[in-house]
Order: C-alpha cells, then sequence, then structure tokens
C-alpha cells in the first residue's frame, strides 16, 4: 500500500469541507474525519 503526503492545502481543504458539512450536520462531519483514516488510508469501502 503507497503512503499518502498530505500538502498543507489539501489538509486545509478537507478542515474547511468537515466544518461546512458540520454546520447542517454535525455528526455526518464526525463521520467525515472517523472516515478520512479508512478511506485515505487504505482502500475505501464502497
Amino acid at each position: 500500500m503507497k503512503r499518502i503526503r498530505w500538502t498543507q492545502p489539501a489538509a486545509q481543504d478537507l478542515y474547511n469541507i468537515t466544518r461546512y458539512i458540520g454546520r447542517d450536520n454535525p455528526e455526518a462531519a464526525r463521520q467525515v474525519e472517523r472516515e478520512r483514516g479508512s478511506c485515505f488510508f487504505q482502500p475505501c469501502r464502497t
């Protein structure tokens, strides 16, 4: 499995996306944060 190195702009984008989602649905934002590790660092579940 290849390692992914996050750039600062990419990490900031993910943070901003999570905050945007959290405005309407805090639980969904938490799920995005939890899934970040399993999807970005391992094969994504479909």
